[in-house]
């Protein structure tokens, strides 16, 4: 993960990394890691593109996900 992720992470409209809000057993941590790299959380897909598709991949509280090739999928 670069620091443009970690930035981006913090910014404003931004609720963190996924892999930061969910519990689990730290047995399965790689698995989760996999999931959900850099996955970054936003309220809305206007904070997405703001922060930039294809510097991250986001999902909104919604569910609508922007994945880094910049395709994007309703929730």
């Amino acid at each position: 993960m670069g620091n443009d992720t970690k930035k981006a992470a913090e910014s404003d409209g931004s609720h963190g990394l996924a892999i930061d809000l969910v519990s689990f057993d730290n047995k399965f941590r790689k698995v989760f890691e996999y999931v959900f790299s850099d996955t970054i959380v936003v309220d809305k897909i206007d904070v997405a593109r703001r922060l930039g598709i294809g510097n991250a991949r986001y999902v909104t509280i919604d569910g609508d996900l922007a994945e880094r090739s910049g395709a994007m999928h309703g929730g």
